[in-house]
């Protein structure tokens, strides 16, 4: 695999993740620096019900996710964090989790147990520059090429070195070598990654970023650029978002190209969202692969097209979104609309419903449905109906 511009940049400018936030306060000792840790709790109970028209016995999950998060003073530049997460299942094992011997049953990917899900040390003390090290949260833009998939209760988390820098007027570049990556699953990959981002906000019209990433993991080498903003049209808000990126993939001589546009403004309460995603196909042979990426937030939350099709795959999609006014939830519906990128087979379509009402300050509630019916042409898959209620609650 070529060098990728990650490492070049790297070495004269910095690189970085997700920056820690520090205290305003220094601690005065390493001492007081530990005793005045931060301490989190974070408690997530949610039911998930899976039917699919298949084989497979109906699934159906309870489970709980606990967290505590310790995080310490700044001590001379320096502050740690660690994070543990613990998934107990609180009902009948009534599913696979990708862990246990219930493979006669649709997949629920949420493993019990429990795991240290951050564990990092980070130092402030060069000027416009955070050096973190360690197990990491890491959620690049959108999260459409890496993310910590956090809607499932074990969270993708990264062994990394990293450097966030801003020494350049409004733009942050983020760069960094990951060892090893945790999965929702707690299957680990071991990787040699390098990781360049690289946000410009210093335009009126647009924020662009750049990047590239090199996942060795799956041999993907993939280049690109984003750009969104929300300028005022005709006397609407309108935000857009267009992305093109090439990927280049070293195991199988492949490459492929990955497009998304959207536009979104408001009409009266209504929030419209109108958008397509490309992810292409190199003749049929391969289709555009994004291994580390936030999936559950693109192509449906049914999850059905978690692996891009050799044929590529594009998704057209339309949300309205809103608040309800008896209860104040946030409300929003999603119709998916799937096919090919490689000539005209019909991969199906799927309807999406999501509603969230946060109940007091710590409480949030949410509801989840999610549709998907097979096309003609979409080989493998099969009508899938999914169902989520949550209650998550923060200390």
């Amino acid at each position: 695999m070529k060098k990728p511009l990650a490492l070049a940049i790297a070495a004269t400018l910095g690189a970085g993740f997700m920056a820690p936030t520090l205290a305003a306060d220094e601690a005065a000792s390493l001492k007081d620096a530990i005793k005045g840790s931060n301490v989190d709790l974070n408690f997530r109970m949610r039911y998930e019900d899976v039917e699919q028209d298949n084989a497979l016995d109906d699934a159906s999950a309870l489970t709980l996710k606990s967290r505590v998060t310790v995080t310490t003073k700044p001590y001379k530049n320096f502050q740690a964090q660690l994070e543990v997460d613990n998934t107990t299942e609180l009902a009948d094992e009534n599913h696979f989790d990708t862990q246990n011997d219930m493979g006669d049953h649709s997949t629920i990917a949420d493993p019990e147990g429990t795991e240290v899900n951050q564990a990092w040390i980070a130092y402030t003390g060069f000027k416009d520059t955070t050096i973190k090290h360690g197990r990491q949260r890491v959620n690049l833009d959108n999260q459409r090429f890496i993310g910590g998939v956090a809607w499932r209760q074990n969270e993708q988390t990264y062994d990394a070195t990293a450097i966030i820098n801003t020494s350049l007027p409004d733009t942050t570049i983020v760069a960094a070598y990951v060892k090893g990556v945790h999965t929702i699953t707690e299957a680990d990959i071991d990787t040699d990654t390098t990781l360049l981002n690289i946000n410009y906000s210093g335009l009126s019209f647009a924020k662009i970023a750049l990047y590239n990433y090199d996942v060795e993991a799956d041999g993907t080498d993939t280049t690109g650029i984003r750009l969104t903003g929300a300028p005022e049209i005709g006397g609407l808000k309108v935000k857009y978002e267009l992305e093109y990126a090439d990927q280049e993939n070293d195991n199988n001589n492949m490459d492929a190209d990955y497009t998304h546009i959207s536009l979104a403004t408001k009409l009266g309460p209504v929030g419209v969202k109108i958008g397509q995603e490309v992810l292409g196909s190199d003749d049929g042979n391969y289709g555009f692969t994004t291994t580390l990426a936030t999936k559950h937030k693109f192509n449906g939350f049914a999850d059905v097209f978690l692996a891009t099709p050799d044929d590529g795959l594009e998704d057209n999609y339309l949300t309205l979104s809103g608040t309800c006014p008896l209860t104040g939830a946030k409300l929003s519906l999603t119709y998916h609309d799937f096919d090919a990128d490689e000539g005209s087979m019909d991969y199906g379509d799927e309807i999406n419903f999501a509603a969230a009402k946060k109940v007091s300050e710590n409480v949030k509630v949410v509801l989840k449905y999610a549709d998907y019916s097979k096309g003609d042409d979409a080989s493998g898959k099969v009508d899938t109906q999914k169902l989520w209620l949550q209650a998550q609650v923060n200390f």
